[in-house]
């Protein structure tokens, strides 16, 4: 049997090569392989993705099965528009264009533990322009500030799903942008009101 390799969170292309069960490496145009019956045979399957452009620097959406798996950053090798990432990428636009976007409503499918989707989920209903503690969010959701801010570092789906909004008592607290806790900073500021 092959195995199936699955790496919807990289931020960084990822390399043509694949391994198959017994080791040898196959040039698959996709970093996707389905396991089949005859081991000398292999199907592609691809994902989804649409890039777009931000202030954070390109973004990627990847859909898997007509639902939201992942926001990396960084430009996609393959591009394909259908409408759900359309509809993701014109919202984008429009949050980033300091509309008060509202993503809840998206259909999401992050890869992740039990208690990570808890908290994503959680996160979802923190508005646009505000903020929540680490430490709140925990005795509303369970665990503890610090496995809050882990499950918030693993979002495979940021901005979306606006891990963002959530910070420390005493100070910003971390992020898994590309720029870290500077993207954290430019996003909190562009959900603020202009005075």
């Amino acid at each position: 049997m092959i195995y199936e390799k699955l790496t919807p969170h990289s931020a960084t292309p990822i390399p043509k090569s694949t391994l198959t069960h017994a080791g040898e490496m196959t040039n698959s145009p996709s970093p996707f392989i389905i396991p089949t019956t005859n081991s000398t045979e292999t199907s592609t399957l691809s994902m989804p993705q649409l890039s777009c452009h931000s202030p954070l620097g390109a973004l990627t959406i990847s859909e898997d099965d007509h639902k939201i798996v992942a926001l990396d950053w960084g430009w996609g090798r393959d591009q394909e528009e259908t409408p759900l990432l359309i509809t993701v990428r014109d919202r984008l636009e429009r949050y980033f264009d300091r509309e008060a976007v509202d993503f809840s409503d998206l259909p999401f499918t992050p890869y992740g533990t039990d208690y990570q989707k808890k908290i994503w989920a959680g996160l979802l209903n923190i508005p646009y322009g505000t903020t929540r503690y680490y430490s709140d969010f925990a005795s509303e959701y369970g665990g503890s500030a610090r496995s809050v801010g882990g499950a918030a570092g693993a979002n495979p789906i940021p901005i979306l799903i606006p891990c963002h909004r959530i910070i420390g008592r005493s100070g910003l607290g971390g992020y898994s942008g590309m720029n870290g806790i500077d993207d954290k900073r430019m996003l909190l500021t562009l959900e603020q009101p202009d005075d």
